[in-house]
């Protein structure tokens, strides 16, 4: 977690571990720390590395809910399950509009489901978070983690679909891993910390389990057991489905004379494009109109050197004014976009950035 000035307040982050199993609680009863290392699993990539819950069974297809910050690098990910047995993933789904993600692996072995309890907590609420951590010897080992705590806000205004926060202390490596409340029932999943502003105390955050049954509901190729073992799901006010079916068809291709795009964002400003790309180079596409032909076209018409390695993300304040872009390495660079200046360049993330988003006001950037 890192703290950047009217930067940086959110880190998404997990953590690479080795293959190694050593189970340690914090202040967690007897029968969650059973629970809670039965239900939940480690999530291995070649640069991303976390936690998942299992939340489903069909016949010997076993089904892992997990952040889709852990999942969302091209890798061939292995669920590490409690016996410590590894299982290559067979499917993977991002869940729309919130950072999870459902993962499917295929065992004969008889593995735990969490029970889901769908009924919103409240504000006192005991609460256990789990996930695998790395240990702070030498070795670095993964190890298994239940932390307790209270849930101090069921409410917070973050995006992806972050409204509980609570006291558990939580460590990089436990992205994806169980919120669990005082009957051993699956709440929510945990995902990021950040730093309450104006002081310097840290809170874990998590998306509520509702979140995830609200998906379920309209995924009908897949199987339905976990909506069975949950409380009725709870609708938010005047929600509808997404019934647009228009098409698209490819205008135009942007291409580079040395390296690729990696990242776009649109500024509705100016309807300029903006790409991140992976020479490390920021360009600017500005959008030209063909009156004889009726179209309009973008072409390069600035760039500059923005990052030593690859950018991978990048986002605009809601001004157009000011743009962030994040690289291999875990730098941030913010720019002015009138003069491209740069405002500010942001260390200390160990990992890649490999997403950014700013606040609706334009003063905090969040990063994945």
């Amino acid at each position: 977690m890192y703290l950047f000035s009217r930067s940086i307040i959110l880190s998404l982050s997990t953590t690479t571990v080795l293959s190694l199993f050593a189970p340690v609680t914090i202040a967690s009863p007897a029968v969650t720390k059973a629970i809670a290392q039965d239900v939940t699993v480690r999530i291995d990539g070649q640069s991303n590395q976390g936690s998942g819950v299992i939340v489903d069974r069909d016949q010997n297809s076993f089904y892992v809910l997990t952040n889709a910050h852990v999942v969302n690098q091209p890798s061939q990910y292995q669920i590490v399950t409690v016996d410590g047995m590894s299982h290559s993933v067979n499917r993977r789904l991002i869940i729309p509009g919130v950072d999870l993600a459902l993962l499917s692996f295929t065992s004969d072995r008889n593995y735990v489901v969490a029970v889901l309890n769908n009924s919103p907590p409240s504000v006192g609420d005991k609460l256990y978070v789990t996930g695998w951590p790395r240990s702070g010897g030498t070795l670095r080992q993964p190890i298994f983690v239940t932390t307790e705590g209270n849930l101090t806000e069921d409410n917070s205004v973050l995006p992806l679909g972050y409204s509980l926060s609570y006291s558990n202390l939580v460590r990089a490596g436990m992205s994806g891993g169980a919120i669990l409340d005082a009957q051993d029932k699956l709440i929510g999943i945990n995902g990021v910390v950040r730093l309450i502003d104006g002081s310097d105390r840290i809170i874990a955050s998590g998306i509520p389990i509702n979140a995830y049954l609200r998906w379920r509901a309209t995924e009908s190729d897949l199987p339905l057991t976990s909506l069975n073992k949950a409380q009725p799901i709870i609708n938010p006010p005047n929600s509808s489905t997404n019934s647009n079916s228009s098409s698209y068809t490819l205008t135009q291709t942007l291409a580079l004379p040395t390296g690729a795009v990696n990242s776009l964002a649109f500024n509705p400003i100016n309807q300029n494009i903006i790409s991140g790309n992976s020479n490390g180079t920021i360009s600017i596409w500005q959008q030209n109109k063909n009156k004889a032909q009726n179209r309009k076209s973008y072409q390069e018409f600035a760039h500059w050197q923005s990052h030593n390695t690859a950018i991978n993300a990048i986002a605009l304040t809601p001004d157009g004014k000011i743009l962030a872009s994040g690289d291999d390495r875990g730098v941030i660079q913010l720019f002015d976009l009138i003069n491209h200046q740069l405002l500010s360049s942001l260390t200390g993330h160990t990992d890649a950035i490999t997403g950014l988003v700013f606040s609706p006001d334009g003063q905090k950037v969040f990063y994945l």
